[in-house]
């Protein structure tokens, strides 16, 4: 995107093709955001906005929706058939990604946040088990300093 100081702005049109009404969760995976505003447009009107960002004081990284204050987020109702337009304006000193996430629901956006976390923390003992490992290899062929010497 380049350097630059002034806000950047995004739009996402959503549309839903199911025959009943659907809350979206649209997420913004990452969180150094000094400002962001969120807007939701149906036809020419404005129906929701959130202001959220680290320089907005209690909305710190900010949540929309009543969701996890990680990353900021906006919860959206898009009626069946109904096109809705989500428009963003981000500002921040430092370095920017845009990268958009959409789930189906809260509980989706629970799923998809666990099922993350529970990778990280199967690489974490994945890694204290190669320790150990070595450690106890160690000590059976009596070289107290394997891991050193290794």
């Amino acid at each position: 995107m380049g350097f630059t100081d002034d806000a950047l702005w995004f739009r996402y049109r959503l549309r839903n093709v199911a025959t009943n009404g659907l809350r979206v969760v649209m997420e913004l995976r990452w969180p150094r955001f000094a400002e962001l505003d969120w807007h939701v447009v149906r036809g020419a009107t404005v129906v929701g906005s959130e202001t959220m960002g680290l320089l907005r004081p209690g909305r710190n990284g900010g949540a929309g929706g009543g969701l996890d204050a990680r990353l900021p987020s906006i919860g959206v109702e898009v009626g069946a058939g109904e096109p809705v337009e989500v428009y963003g304006r981000a500002w921040t000193p430092a370095s920017v990604l845009l990268p958009m996430r959409v789930h189906g629901s809260v509980e989706a956006l629970g799923g998809a946040r666990l099922w993350e976390e529970g990778w990280v923390l199967a690489g974490a003992g994945l890694m204290a088990g190669v320790l150990a490992a070595a450690v106890a290899l160690g000590w059976l062929l009596g070289e107290r300093l394997f891991l050193i010497n290794a």
